[in-house]
């Protein structure tokens, strides 16, 4: 199973991850940080040929969602467990509006 977790800052990604799947390979998007912005959600479209399980997690991961990477679960969680800054929410707006423009219909 290929999982990506999505949601805006403080909305426990990787909380989830590592609680949900232990044992699974984690990978978060901000292990590339280092990376360009622009060249980050392509760094993590190789995954989609690495066997499974594992599960990619953080900010960044629905725009590897959009660049095209495919996976078998997407888990949503839009819920900040802390009190997020005027740029956190703003980050939340953006991922918001790229997940509702790619998201599968039920």
């Amino acid at each position: 199973m290929r999982t990506a977790i999505i949601g805006g800052p403080g909305c426990g990604k990787t909380t989830t991850a590592h609680l949900e799947f232990p044992g699974v390979r984690t990978y978060s998007t901000d292990d590339v940080k280092h990376l360009p912005w622009a060249d980050q959600a392509y760094f993590w479209l190789s995954l989609q040929y690495c066997p499974g399980p594992w599960v990619l997690e953080g900010v960044q991961a629905v725009r590897v969602l959009r660049k095209g990477l495919r996976v078998d679960r997407v888990i949503e969680l839009w819920e900040p467990h802390v009190e997020l800054t005027a740029r956190q929410m703003g980050m939340m707006k953006g991922i918001k509006k790229i997940w509702e423009e790619i998201k599968p219909c039920d």
